[in-house]
């Protein structure tokens, strides 16, 4: 009789045991799996402020959760490897990536739908600014939320320039004004490694009056406008340190910061932005503004959009898109302008008076008339072939003509082998199209 009461006594326990374990991870509605209380997630970032302001959110997010939370850092010239390379394991070894807006169509059939997920928390995304939100969609479905739109602008010294240039033969006469290589002085510090080759190709093309590709998407890169982008960009050269063809971001970023180049061709908001102003950092303290690349015809500059996505195999997908709305979230945004200089993707924070009137003000209008890269599949490997043809030519291991012909050659091919979606526009040329009008 005892040894039954113990049996008995001991079923309880585990029932209950059981039952109070199960409470923990309650099942959410219209989601997958089930909600854990606590775990570890993995967070794929670039490296710089872009990972630091993730590392910022990590002790707030764990005391929220219970979970811990990783975040990996890679350079921008390695990222889309290393992403890849998990997406085709399918091992998950990364719950949330942060996906570079060129390689959404790409990326797309390996993240998480979102619009569910939206619908059922109740996100104000309406908030965003709409065309920002928009750009995290492939096929008319979310994938992510946008962070950092950023327009490609240069910075400039006011100490020594009153009017930046609007035209790029403006633009080469201050260089060559300013250019003192004896005095370690430069016209243009610029970020000489490929990496960066493509949006300093689409910036100059773009404003000239041409995509690489039309609207139909038949290449016309070896066109006038095209090489004419190709040429300037050589010119460029002329009025810049040698050392800068093997430059990234912070060795152009750091020459400008010390005082030794008039314009900076590095994305502003990746070093100059949070460095420019501090005395123990930098040598222009207070004589310097940003402003747009010459506007020639169009005035349309080029764009940079980071989606902050779940991956498709992850294992903890609820805590990964909360980790993700809490990024994304207009508190959090305006944060990391503060802390890091990244650019929010909220109307309200671009119109108030104080970031207006601000160094910042011309990103917020830049905003306005900018485009993003191909967000095809065949993306990427568009942005590889740029920066081969464009390498190339600065580093005159090609003619204009050879350089020209491995463009025209390279992205005809790439397309034949993986074709945009059928029924598809190059928006992009479109948009030229309606600007030289």
């Amino acid at each position: 009789m005892k040894k039954s009461i113990f049996m008995i006594s001991m079923i309880l326990i585990l029932c209950l045991t059981a039952c109070g374990q199960q409470k923990d991870v309650p099942k959410e509605s219209g989601t997958t799996s089930e909600t854990a209380k606590s775990g570890n997630l993995n967070v794929l970032f670039m490296s710089g402020v872009y990972a630091d302001s993730a590392r910022s959110m990590t002790d707030e997010f764990k005391e929220k959760t219970g979970f811990d939370v990783e975040v990996n850092d890679v350079p921008f010239a390695s990222f889309h490897e290393t992403a890849m390379l998990d997406f085709a394991s399918q091992a998950g070894s990364y719950d949330v990536v942060a996906v570079n807006l060129s390689w959404l169509g790409e990326f797309a059939p390996h993240l998480e739908p979102l619009d569910d997920r939206v619908k059922e928390s109740g996100m104000e995304v309406d908030k965003f600014i709409p065309s920002v939100y928009d750009a995290c969609k492939w096929n008319d479905v979310l994938y992510g939320f946008p962070k950092a739109p950023t327009p490609n602008m240069m910075a400039y010294r006011t100490d020594l320039i009153d009017t930046p240039p609007k035209t790029y033969e403006e633009y080469m006469q201050m260089a060559e004004k300013f250019n003192d290589p004896d005095n370690g002085m430069y016209g243009i510090s610029i970020p000489g490694k490929k990496e960066q080759y493509a949006v300093l190709y689409l910036v100059r093309s773009w404003a000239m009056g041409a995509d690489v590709a039309d609207k139909d998407w038949n290449v016309v890169v070896n066109g006038e406008v095209g090489r004419s982008a190709m040429e300037q960009l050589g010119e460029v050269t002329k009025y810049s340190d040698p050392a800068g063809l093997s430059w990234g971001l912070e060795e152009s970023i750091n020459a400008f910061l010390q005082g030794k180049a008039a314009f900076c061709e590095a994305w502003p908001t990746l070093g100059i932005v949070q460095a420019a102003d501090d005395p123990e950092k930098s040598k222009i303290v207070d004589n310097w503004a940003i402003a747009p690349f010459p506007q020639e015809k169009t005035g349309i500059n080029q764009m940079s959009i980071w989606c902050v996505a779940v991956s498709k195999y992850s294992k903890n997908k609820d805590a990964a898109f909360q980790w993700i709305r809490e990024y994304s979230s207009l508190e959090k945004q305006e944060k990391f302008f503060d802390e890091f200089g990244i650019l929010p993707s909220y109307t309200s924070f671009w119109e108030k008076d104080e970031v207006r009137n601000s160094k910042m003000g011309p990103l917020g209008e830049g905003l306005k008339t900018s485009l993003p890269k191909w967000r095809i599949p065949v993306s990427a490997e568009l942005d590889s072939i740029m920066a081969n043809a464009v390498s190339s030519y600065m580093s005159k291991q090609m003619t204009l003509d050879q350089a020209m012909e491995f463009f025209d050659s390279e992205l005809n091919r790439a397309i034949k082998n993986n074709p945009p979606p059928a029924d598809s526009k190059n928006d992009n040329a479109i948009a030229i199209e309606e600007a030289l009008k």
